[in-house]
C-alpha cells in the first residue's frame, strides 16, 4: 500500500509544470519502490498475489516518471514477478509486452565488428535496459512456457535478428528455448531455424576474422557461440513417433553424417519410429564455422572453450540421437589438440565418449558409428595421456 501510494504520488512530480527539482527527484523516489517491490516478491505467497495487478497497473498506467533507470528497475520486477503469472494470461501479455519494449530499447551490450554498443539502452551509468528485459524476458519463459507457446511467432518477431546480440541474445535463446520445447512436434524445427539464422550467419562473419587484432571480432563469435549452446542445451528431441520400418530407413538414410557433404538430417531413425530432431539442423549449418574455429581459431583459449561449450551441451541434450556428430567432432577435436592440448577439448571427448558408453537403440548404424568415433577419441586420450607422463 504504501509503494503504490508513493509511486502514485511520485508520478505527479514530472507533470507538466512541475518543479524541475522535483521531476528530477521524481523518478529516484519510484525507483526505490520498485527495488523494495522485488525485494519482497521472494517471500510473497499465494495471499499477496492479489497486489500484483495493482503493481501493474501502475506500471502500464504510463504515469511513471520517463527515465531509463526506471525501465531497467521495472522489467526485472516484472521478471520477479514470473511464478505469479503463469496462470493469469491476461497479466501475462501485459508483462511479455512490458519486457519486449526492454528487449527492443536499444542495442545490447557487446556486438562485433561493425556493431554498436551502448544507444538508449545505456543512458544511464550502469542502466543496460536491454539486459534487464532479457533477464526478465528469460524469467518469464522459464516460469511460463507452456502459456507463451501460442506466441511464439510474435516473440521470434520481436527477438530475432541482428538487433539482439552480444549477452542479452544468449540470454534470451535461453528464454525461447524453452517455450519452443512446448510447441507441438512439427513446429519445432522452423522455430528452432528461425531463432538461430541470423546468429548462425554473424557467427560465420565473425570466424572469418581469425587472428584479426581488434578484439571485438573475438567477443562477438563467443557471444553467439553462448547463444547456440543455449538452444542447442534445451531444446529436446521428440519422442518416437510411429512410422513403419521403410519410413524409418529412409530417415536414416537422409542422415548423414554432419562431413558427409549433405550434413545432418534434422530426422533420426529409432527402432520403433522416426524422431524429430531440431537443432541437428542447426549444428550442421554451424559446423563450417566450429571447424573454422578447430583450426583457425585454436589458438584462443575462450573461443575454444564456447564451441566445445556448445558441442557438449548438443551431445548432453540429444544423447543418443547425437551420433551423426560424434565421429566428425572427434576428428576435429583431435586434430586441434594435437595443437593446442586445451582441458575444454578433454571435457568435449569425454560426452561424446559417455553417448558412445551407452550405445543405445535410437543409434543408426550404431557399430559403424561407434568404430569411427572411438578411433577418433583415441589419439586424444592418448595425447592426453603422454602429456600427463611428461608433465608428472
Amino acid at each position: 500500500e504504501d509503494a503504490m501510494a508513493a509511486m502514485t504520488s511520485a508520478s505527479s512530480a514530472e507533470a507538466p509544470g512541475a518543479p524541475a527539482a522535483a521531476a528530477a527527484a521524481a523518478w529516484c523516489e519510484v525507483e526505490s519502490w520498485l527495488y523494495a517491490l522485488r525485494a519482497v516478491t521472494e517471500g510473497m505467497v499465494e495471499a499477496d498475489a492479489v497486489f500484483v495487478p495493482r503493481i501493474f497497473n501502475v506500471l502500464g498506467g504510463g504515469t511513471l516518471p520517463t527515465h531509463p533507470r526506471l525501465r531497467y528497475t521495472s522489467a526485472l520486477l516484472v521478471g520477479a514477478l514470473s511464478e505469479f503469472l503463469d496462470n493469469n494470461n491476461a497479466l501475462l501479455e501485459f508483462a511479455v509486452t512490458h519486457v519486449l519494449q526492454a528487449v527492443r530499447s536499444g542495442s545490447s551490450s557487446s556486438s562485433g565488428g561493425s556493431g554498436s554498443s551502448g544507444g538508449s539502452s545505456r543512458a544511464a551509468p550502469g542502466c543496460n535496459v536491454v539486459a534487464a528485459g532479457a533477464s526478465a524476458l528469460r524469467d518469464l519463459c522459464e516460469a511460463c512456457a507452456p502459456q507463451l507457446a501460442p506466441w511464439i511467432r510474435s516473440l521470434l518477431d520481436a527477438c530475432v535478428g541482428d538487433s539482439l546480440r552480444g549477452k542479452e541474445r544468449a540470454v534470451v535463446f535461453d528464454g525461447l528455448a524453452r517455450v519452443i520445447n512446448e510447441l507441438p512436434v512439427a513446429e519445432r524445427t522452423e522455430a528452432v531455424r528461425t531463432l538461430c539464422e541470423a546468429c548462425v550467419r554473424s557467427l560465420w562473419e565473425g570466424v572469418q576474422h581469425a587472428g584479426d587484432s581488434d578484439e571485438r571480432w573475438s567477443t562477438a563469435v563467443r557471444h553467439d557461440l553462448r547463444a547456440l549452446a543455449a538452444v542447442c542445451g534445451t531444446v529436446r528431441p521428440d519422442a518416437p513417433s510411429a512410422a513403419t520400418g521403410a519410413a524409418a530407413a529412409a530417415a536414416a538414410a537422409a542422415a548423414a553424417a554432419v562431413d558427409g557433404g549433405g550434413g545432418a538430417s534434422a530426422t533420426a531413425a529409432a527402432d520403433d519410429g522416426v524422431v524429430l530432431v531440431p537443432t541437428l539442423e542447426v549444428l550442421q549449418a554451424t559446423w563450417p564455422a566450429l571447424q573454422q574455429i578447430f583450426t583457425a581459431w585454436s589458438g584462443d583459449e575462450e573461443v575454444l572453450e564456447r564451441a566445445c561449450k556448445l558441442l557438449g551441451a548438443a551431445v548432453r541434450t540429444l544423447d543418443a540421437y547425437a551420433q551423426p556428430l560424434l565421429a566428425p567432432v572427434l576428428d576435429a577435436v583431435a586434430a586441434c589438440f594435437a595443437r593446442e592440448q586445451h582441458p575444454c577439448l578433454l571435457n568435449l571427448a569425454a560426452h561424446a565418449a559417455g553417448v558412445l558408453g551407452e550405445r543405445k537403440r535410437h543409434w543408426q548404424r550404431p557399430d559403424e558409428a561407434a568404430v569411427r568415433a572411438a578411433g577418433a577419441a583415441t589419439p586424444v586420450l592418448s595425447a592426453a595421456m603422454a602429456s600427463l607422463a611428461t608433465t608428472a
